[in-house]
This record gives structure tokens, C-alpha cells and sequence, in this order.
């Protein structure tokens, strides 16, 4: 098999297992009815500037498709760790890494089927926009406060924000369930990217504090989405794309292309021993096995006799 073929195969596997286990169909439509029941709020709807435009403008769409990730970091740190863990709850580790198969291959693969898994739960906020002119017709909200899909901005937010940060810090989560074998490395990188947001948000840009550097630090881009929309029109708020300033390409390239190479790297120099000899963080040394006192050596080997064997042989039978 070639290396694509078995990069492929790996990929539609862990795409499989991953929509098989059903959280992510939790997490799915857990976040499409959030997004559906905030835009219900009209005291919140006002608050993220959208009082004179439809609730399902283009600003309103990137605000919620950063803020919204907030719930997307530990969602994620779940689906990218699961690659480098399943073989090891179902004690098939051993079996896997003994196949004659390429291992950063095999590795990639599993990483491009998280992705895949990881992008679809991005798109669940895609698929609440889509979905928001159901509370119309329910009569929830006004029917004039629903217009039609921004398809260009539902584009831009799903290509542009969510899947490079998806991509980005799956490789980071994935790294480190590689790394420690264990949930709790990406669950604390989920919280410390949290507390990065919360920091980025309340702090830098509360305190109108550098805005490169809130814009970098923010996984999210929340800081930089909302230092644009806060200066649009009602008309741009309704059809404007974000500016893709030189924070833009920062933030990209610290929190997608950076870890992306950090995960090139570390496949590139994985070996068999290492991931078998891992135990949550620690590699495990075995002392060599020693010869026990009490052992008696066998004597020497005789000669044999076959026609005797053989007679004892059918004798026993």
C-alpha cells in the first residue's frame, strides 16, 4: 500500500470513529441551538451591535463564529486526542505499531481524519446561521429581523476563522496526546487557550492595550473581528468582509502554520519504541531481565534417537 493509499484509508477511518462515538453530534447540535437561542435574546443581540441590521448579518456572524469558540477549545481537545488514545483503551497499541506500515503516514492520517471531524463541529455554527430563519417562522423573533444568508460571509467565517484555528491547535492537542498518552495535556492547553481569550478580551483590549498584540494572543481573533465591527455602518455591518491586516497574518501563522511545523517535526522523528515506552508522560525504563540464582541450567543436548521418540509418541497417543 502507498503511502497516500494508507494516509487516506487511516483518515477515513478515524473520520468514522470520530463521528461513530457521538459526542461530536452532541457537541454539533449543542452549539447550533446556543447560537439559535442567543439570537433569540434581543437584549444580547443589542449588545453585540446588531439592534439595526438582521440577526443574521455578516458582523454578527463573526462575532459569534470567535466568541463562540470558547466552547470549541475543549470540544476539540477532545477529537484531536482520541487518535493517539483509542489503541490504547482498546490494548491494540501493540498490534498497530508492530505493522509494517509507514508511521508518520499512519500517524498523519489519523491527525487529517481529526481535522475533518474537527471542521465539521466548526461548522455548526454555520449551520445555525443557516438555520436562523426557522425562529421566524416558529415567531420568535420578528420576521424582519431574519434577511437572507450571507453566503460570502458564511464563507469567509467558516475558511478564514474557524478551520485554520481548528487545523492550528488540533495539531497542538494532537501533539501533546502523542506526547503524553494521556486527555489531561490538551485539556490544560484548552484551558490555558481560554484563559488567553479571557486575557486578549477583558485586559488588552478593555484596556486599549496594543491591539497587534491582543489580536496575536487571541486564538479566536474575538479582539480583532471587534475592533473592525465597531467602527462599520449599519450598511457594512450588512455586507462588509473583515480587513485581513497584518494581525490577521500574525494571529494565522502563530496559531495555524506554527504548530502545524512543530507537528511536522515531531512525526518526522517519532519512533515505535517511543510511543509504545509512554505512560501517561513518563518513558518507562525496563532493567534488563537477569538470570534468577535458584535456575538450573539444562545439561548438555544428546544425541537423538528418532525411532524412539517415535515409539513413546504413539505409546502416549
Amino acid at each position: 500500500m502507498s503511502t497516500f493509499a494508507l494516509m487516506m484509508r487511516e483518515a477515513w477511518v478515524e473520520v468514522r470513529a470520530g463521528l461513530r462515538s457521538g459526542i461530536p453530534l452532541l457537541v454539533f447540535l449543542g452549539l447550533a441551538g446556543y447560537l439559535l437561542m442567543s439570537l433569540t435574546n434581543a437584549d444580547y443581540v443589542q449588545k453585540m451591535g446588531a439592534s439595526d441590521i438582521p440577526r443574521n448579518a455578516p458582523s454578527l456572524i463573526y462575532l459569534m463564529a470567535c466568541g463562540c469558540m470558547f466552547f470549541l477549545f475543549f470540544a476539540w481537545a477532545w477529537v484531536f486526542a482520541q487518535p493517539a488514545l483509542r489503541d490504547r483503551k482498546a490494548q491494540l497499541e501493540e498490534v498497530l505499531l508492530a505493522l509494517p506500515v509507514s508511521l508518520p503516514a499512519l500517524l498523519w492520517g489519523r491527525f487529517i481524519g481529526a481535522a475533518v471531524v474537527g471542521g465539521l463541529l466548526a461548522s455548526s455554527l454555520i449551520v445555525g446561521f443557516l438555520l436562523s430563519p426557522v425562529l421566524a417562522w416558529l415567531g420568535w423573533v420578528p420576521a424582519a429581523s431574519i434577511g437572507a444568508p450571507a453566503w460570502s460571509a458564511l464563507g469567509f467565517a467558516w475558511a478564514a476563522l474557524l478551520l485554520p484555528v481548528s487545523t492550528g491547535v488540533g495539531a497542538l492537542y494532537y501533539w501533546l496526546a502523542l506526547r503524553s498518552r494521556g486527555l489531561a495535556a490538551p485539556f490544560a492547553l484548552a484551558t490555558v487557550l481560554m484563559l488567553l481569550w479571557m486575557f486578549a478580551v477583558v485586559v488588552l483590549k478593555g484596556g486599549h492595550i496594543n491591539p497587534l498584540l491582543a489580536a496575536s494572543l487571541d486564538p479566536s481573533l474575538f479582539t480583532f473581528a471587534q475592533a473592525q465591527v465597531e467602527t462599520w455602518t449599519a450598511a457594512q455591518k450588512s455586507q462588509a468582509l473583515l480587513d485581513l491586516t497584518p494581525g490577521f497574518w500574525l494571529n494565522r501563522g502563530l496559531w495555524c502554520v506554527l504548530p502545524l511545523l512543530l507537528l511536522a517535526w515531531s512525526l518526522a522523528r517519532v519512533t515505535r519504541q517511543g510511543l509504545m515506552g509512554r505512560r501517561s508522560g513518563a518513558v518507562l525504563a525496563e532493567p534488563p531481565m537477569q538470570l534468577a540464582l535458584d535456575v538450573c541450567l539444562p545439561g548438555p543436548v544428546l544425541t537423538s534417537h528418532w525411532s524412539r521418540a517415535l515409539w513413546r509418541e504413539t505409546c502416549w497417543q
